[in-house]
């Protein structure tokens, strides 16, 4: 059976393109390549095309993606310069090398509202829900059951990152199960209960190695062998402001034997 991506929306010339999906159901999408555009969204993805760097617009309103693969953002990919705004929608069931549901390149920018990140996966890299290079909001969001192989199992974030009023709850990766945050990252959380993740090495629920900001949230329950609720690392600063970390879970674990073994 043929592979191809179902839709694409691409600027030319100097000329922004904008695609709207409304009450839709996109699914089933998958990428051609390895390498370039034709790696990337298996369902939606938001480029320009030529030689001219181009804004493009793709928005998605009481929509899903569903089912989809590529080898980056496996349901949706917004290359540089495109925004991509979705709004009572879902993106569940996609995967990916990396960016199982979602990746935002550099130079792109996402606000994600009311809508749900659920069971995608990174199967051998980053951000099993959503992988962020560029700059993002998510505000009253539900990321959940997502999985990534190395870090980042709801969102993995390069780029700066505003989660807001929303659930980051039972995703699992090797560190930072819930969020990881790398060095160059600015991560700002507010109003928000994470919940439930799990980490294979560190981090159940926030790994965080950049500059983040935690108030008015609940990090709960989640679970590591380092850093059950939050792992700070050394290039990392966070400041914590009227919220509850409590009930986090460091347990003993072998993560390199060949069945992994962990313990409470």
């Amino acid at each position: 059976m043929a592979k191809f991506r179902i839709l694409e929306v691409a600027g030319s010339a100097g000329n922004p393109a904008s695609l709207t999906i409304q009450g839709i159901t996109v699914s089933g999408g998958q990428t051609s390549g390895l390498l370039g555009n034709a790696a990337r969204g298996g369902c939606l993805l938001a480029t320009f095309t030529g030689m001219t760097p181009t804004s493009s617009t793709l928005t998605l309103d009481h929509s899903a993606v569903v089912n989809c693969r590529a080898v980056s953002g496996g349901g949706i990919y917004a290359g540089s310069l495109a925004t991509l705004m979705a709004s009572s929608s879902s993106v569940k069931h996609n995967t990916a090398v990396v960016g199982g549901g979602i990746t935002l390149a550099t130079g792109a920018a996402g606000t994600i509202g009311q809508s749900f990140v659920n069971d995608n996966a990174a199967t051998l890299g980053s951000g099993g829900g959503l992988r962020n290079f560029g700059r993002v909001a998510l505000t009253s969001d539900t990321v959940a059951g997502n999985f990534a192989r190395v870090t980042g199992g709801g969102l993995c974030n390069d780029g700066a990152a505003f989660v807001g009023a929303s659930f980051v709850l039972q995703n699992r990766a090797v560190a930072g199960g819930g969020i990881y945050a790398a060095s160059s990252a600015s991560t700002r959380i507010a109003g928000t209960r994470i919940q439930l993740n799990a980490a294979l090495l560190r981090g159940g629920g926030l790994d965080n190695n950049g500059r983040a900001f935690l108030e008015n949230s609940f990090v709960l329950m989640n679970t590591a062998p380092v850093g059950g609720g939050i792992w700070e690392g050394p290039t990392g600063t966070i400041a914590v402001v009227n919220s509850l970390i409590v009930g986090n879970t460091v347990f003993n674990c072998q993560p390199f034997a060949t069945v992994p073994s962990c313990v409470n």
